[in-house]
């Protein structure tokens, strides 16, 4: 049977983003960093979608190194018999940073998605009141719905479920422990106080979510990126 780090490896490695994808070279070394003008152009909209292309493709780079980390620590591969009272061992503790890591970075992931939606599809969001949750949800509504909005606004409202591969209701589920480590306690420690009784889970079962939603969020990027007309962008520049 498959450990679950090398499932979790499997899915990693199938995430690629080119930090170079979007690069309008410019002789042999050099490279246009960017275009700006007081209205939405083509090649406006071309490097706006590029500066969030290149801080996807950053973040996905700091999330893999954060993921080889914590597979360098060997945690069990079993979630059976785990005791949430015990005291951490050193690679767990650790292993729970680095997870918590891959946690905050893959919810940027999904506010850049938005963002891109945003560019793209000329929603007209102030670019600092994009929420994502709420974007999706309206861009899913009406006779004019995007069909990929439907369904990533489908996806965070899946019902936990660990019967499918992969588990059901992963966004909800890490979205729960980030808002718990931001606003109540930090779900890595067992406690029972005013707020909830918290039983610190295995760090493998918390990376298996995440890194199933991190892969959720990449496959919604490429498929939205594939259906850009790059060339038509930059036809502004090029004859």
């Amino acid at each position: 049977m498959e450990t679950p780090s090398r499932y979790l490896q499997k899915i990693v490695n199938k995430i690629i983003y080119n930090e170079d994808e979007l690069k309008i070279y410019w002789g042999d070394d050099r490279y246009v960093l960017g275009f700006n003008s007081p209205t939405m152009t083509n090649l406006n909209k071309f490097f706006s979608i590029k500066t969030v292309y290149d801080t996807i493709a950053d973040i996905d780079r700091k999330i893999k190194y954060s993921f080889n980390k914590i597979l360098n620590m060997n945690l069990p591969e079993t979630l059976e018999g785990y005791n949430s009272f015990s005291k951490q061992t050193d690679n767990e503790y650790w292993a729970m940073y680095y997870v918590e890591n891959i946690i905050f970075r893959t919810s940027t992931l999904w506010d850049l998605l938005a963002q891109l939606y945003n560019i793209h599809f000329d929603l007209k969001y102030d670019i600092d009141k994009v929420y994502y949750r709420t974007l999706f949800n309206n861009c899913a509504q009406g006779k004019n719905a995007i069909p990929q909005a439907k369904r990533i606004d489908a996806y965070f409202r899946e019902e936990d479920n660990m019967d499918t591969t992969p588990w059901g209701g992963n966004h909800a589920y890490v979205t729960e422990f980030r808002n718990k480590m931001t606003h109540r306690n930090a779900p890595s420690i067992s406690a029972i106080n005013q707020y909830a009784t918290e039983l610190r889970p295995p760090a493998m079962y918390v990376l298996i979510r995440v890194i199933e939603d991190y892969a959720q969020v990449s496959h919604y990027i490429n498929e939205l990126l594939s259906q850009i007309d790059f060339e038509k962008l930059l036809s502004e520049i090029r004859p």
